[in-house]
């Protein structure tokens, strides 16, 4: 139940970090322009492409340049949201989200609940620059952008979540394993 809600707060926090002004701060950077350029065409023509790279191999109809699964997300969420800096950036935002709640989990089944919460504090509070960004927050800072990099994370650890799950659960190893190729 302490993890329960002590993640749920956190999840409060990291929204309360991350949404206001979602479509102005950062400012738009040009990652995050041709990032959501393929999916805006994908969600406005149905095209997996970018005319930003036309004439680059045909990038224009076939735009394997970066995850094809964030930016059917993120076209997804054009779609629900409508078209908006702030709209492409939900996904990132959702992701960090994942990986909250699957490091803490992973933390509460291994090691405890202390450690549960102590981890998703680091997550949300420690300020470090690996990542170079303007908060030196990284979950936070990589959670207001466009990019598909928080996505990637947060693949990576439901892959860890539900192999520690092939792991502990012999009984649904084949959904589990399934999953985990799958992501």
């Amino acid at each position: 139940r302490a993890w329960v809600i002590s993640t749920f707060l956190l999840t409060c926090v990291l929204l309360a970090m991350t949404v206001p002004g979602l479509g102005r701060y950062p400012p738009v950077s040009g990652d995050d322009s041709w990032v959501m350029s393929a999916s805006y065409k994908l969600a406005t023509t149905g095209v997996f492409g970018s005319d930003l790279y036309t004439g680059f191999h045909d990038a224009e109809r076939h735009y394997f340049i970066a995850l094809p699964v964030y930016h059917l997300l993120q076209a997804t969420s054009f779609v629900v949201f409508g078209t908006s800096v702030a709209a492409a950036r939900a996904v990132t935002v959702a992701s960090a989200i994942v990986v909250l709640w699957a490091v803490t989990w992973l933390a509460l089944r291994w090691y405890g609940t202390a450690t549960a919460i102590a981890s998703g504090l680091l997550l949300i509070l420690l300020r470090v620059n690996l990542v170079g960004l303007w908060s030196g927050l990284p979950l936070i800072a990589a959670g207001r952008t466009g990019r598909y990099d928080m996505t990637g994370v947060a693949f990576f650890w439901l892959t860890i979540v539900l192999l520690d799950r092939v792991v502990e659960q012999p009984g649904r190893r084949t959904i589990a394993a399934l999953g985990c190729g799958m992501l």
